[in-house]
């Protein structure tokens, strides 16, 4: 990928305030500590967890790297989050709420993953999470937080329950350097890479990709519920083409992320099988990356169709809900993906939701990168602030508005359609 612009300097960061129990400092205030002691949202408020930060090099200097500190952004998205989707992880001996709740984890997939705070925030409520970036962050930061997290949250007395279950069936990942353990997976992950797959799989399709016209020119601002609400529909379907034929048989089995023998990245996207959620933080901060990143976001969505071993072209109708699709964290077998993809096209895939945690330090870049997400067919509306503000009030009443003003949070779905002559 492009090399990423300076970190600023330690002197240049605010003069950090005092901590309160409970609550965690904006992230403008924590960049230069090395350890970041940083408390879950609510309702695991009272239960801290240490984050590894690299904000400079050997000479004192900035790392001339994103993603190796903390970023509001992923603050804000993890409170928010938190707000939203239920907690399916009581605590070790609870009492009243001790039985772990009917509400099945969603799996979600984290791009940009940095140290690992929303990963590490989201697994804390039972959900099943895997986490991406690329080096050094993967290895500097992401991976070793992670693996020390899940540790600090079960040692917290956090029931992880689906994290213990895959271990005592047996059915977890292989544990090895490249990933977390059990639910918690860290992966290797290039936006450019992705991007180049996606477009050579359009070269291959035998039909034509599917147009649309009548996309508003600007993203819209959602003043409205925005909970995620697994009952409620959309208006409106929208039916694409998908065509399997095109497989990922160049896939390697080898150990994501690192290099084999010629010196190329071995490369497994197998987990983006069955996700619901995809979230991000950040992760607008060059004009070159912008449409390599939506264009990932669209191959994450399709990914079970593009994957497929079939040469049968299916056609789902895509509805615009937040019903539960099919995830496991079990390997997946040919047949049984087979089978599980059949069910789909037979029935209304639904994309997963995006959530996109931003903060306006370059206007114009973020309008360009709002602008190219509706060109290619995203369906985006902005979580109100006033929503955000609710929370920030309530759980971290020692933030002013000038800590994180410039945070916003956007919400989308891929709908399958794009502006004529965009790709």
């Amino acid at each position: 990928m492009t090399s990423t612009p300076p970190s600023p300097s330690p002197s240049s960061f605010p003069q950090p305030q005092a901590q309160l129990q409970n609550q965690p400092l904006p992230a403008s205030h924590t960049k230069h500590l090395t350890t970041l002691i940083h408390p879950l949202p609510p309702p695991f408020e009272d239960t801290s967890i240490s984050l590894r930060q690299v904000s400079e090099g050997i000479d004192g200097r900035g790392t001339g790297t994103t993603g190796t500190t903390l970023w509001l952004s992923s603050q804000i998205l993890s409170l928010y989050l938190s707000s939203i989707l239920p907690s399916v992880t009581p605590r070790s001996g609870s009492v009243g709420n001790g039985s772990r709740t009917k509400t099945k984890g969603k799996k979600i997939l984290e791009l940009g993953g940095g140290i690992g705070y929303t990963a590490l925030t989201l697994l804390s409520r039972g959900y099943e999470v895997v986490s991406t970036d690329i080096q050094p962050v993967l290895d500097d930061v992401l991976r070793p937080n992670i693996e020390s997290g899940v540790e600090e949250l079960r040692s917290a007395g956090l029931a992880l329950e689906g994290l213990d279950s895959q271990h005592r069936e047996g059915t977890e990942d292989k544990v090895d350097a490249s990933m977390g353990t059990g639910l918690g997976m860290v992966r290797y992950l290039d936006w450019v890479e992705v991007a180049a797959r996606y477009d050579e799989y359009l070269v291959n399709r035998d039909d034509q990709p599917c147009y649309g016209h009548n996309h508003d020119s600007k993203p819209k601002h959602d003043n409205d519920n925005d909970e995620l609400d697994s009952s409620k529909k959309a208006d409106g379907k929208t039916d694409i083409e998908i065509d399997n034929k095109y497989n990922d048989d160049k896939e390697k089995s080898k150990r994501p992320g690192h290099e084999d023998e010629s010196g190329d990245i071995a490369m497994d996207y197998s987990y983006m099988h069955g996700v619901d959620i995809i979230i991000m933080s950040d992760t607008f901060y060059t004009v070159d990356l912008i449409r390599p990143l939506w264009k990932t976001l669209i191959y994450i969505s399709i990914y079970p169709s593009i994957s497929s071993s079939s040469s049968t072209s299916i056609s789902p109708s895509i509805s615009e809900s937040t019903s539960d699709s099919t995830s496991t964290s079990t390997p997946i077998s040919t047949s049984e993906e087979s089978r599980n993809l059949k069910a789909r096209a037979k029935s209304k895939r639904t994309m997963p939701v995006i959530y996109i945690a931003l903060e306006r330090r370059d206007r114009s870049l973020i309008d360009e990168a709002l602008q190219v997400g509706q060109e290619l067919g995203f369906g985006l509306k902005q979580i109100s602030k006033d929503r955000l503000r609710k929370e920030v009030e309530t759980h971290w009443d020692t933030w002013t508005d000038d800590d994180w003003d410039d945070v916003e949070v956007w919400k989308c779905r891929w709908r399958g359609k794009r502006v004529q002559g965009v790709l």
